[in-house]
């Protein structure tokens, strides 16, 4: 693979993950009336992917320091979202998990995520929309090569 062709790559992510950031985790002003950031809804997606996990964990997979990540997971607290738990062997040692209350938001945004999504596409033509749609299975079964 020649360099125009790394830096091609490159270049797309840039844009590419930034605007799914953007527009597929925070949709819409509902957000807005649950008070939930951005980064809070990645935590819930991480955590309901993930399972129960430790602070270290969310603030690696944000990419953000513990001093920035304890008030966006205080609030999840406070919400009744997420909680503490602590480790059995050492009580010290506390991770974060998913409340039935955070399951059931989750949802909740997931199935606004998906009908805002819906609306979306339908300004696809059908051709449009078989290109991206196979154009999607193969950058996911390249990312989870990349990513492995």
């Amino acid at each position: 693979m020649d360099n125009k062709q790394f830096e091609s790559i490159i270049d797309s992510l840039f844009i590419i993950v930034p605007l799914l950031k953007k527009d597929l985790m925070k949709p819409e002003s509902d957000n807005m009336q649950n008070d939930l950031s951005s980064s809070q809804l990645q935590i819930l997606f991480y955590l309901e992917d993930m399972g129960v996990q430790p602070m270290s964990e969310i603030g690696k997979y944000l990419q953000v320091n513990k001093s920035n990540l304890t008030p966006l997971v205080q609030k999840l607290i406070d919400k009744h979202l997420v909680e503490r738990i602590q480790d059995d062997q050492d009580r010290r040692y506390v991770k974060i998990g998913l409340t039935e209350k955070g399951f059931a938001q989750l949802g909740n945004q997931k199935a606004r995520i998906a009908e805002n999504l819906k609306i979306k596409l339908t300004n696809l033509k059908p051709d449009e929309m078989q290109r991206f749609d196979a154009s999607l299975a193969e950058v996911k079964n390249i990312m989870v090569k990349f990513l492995s």
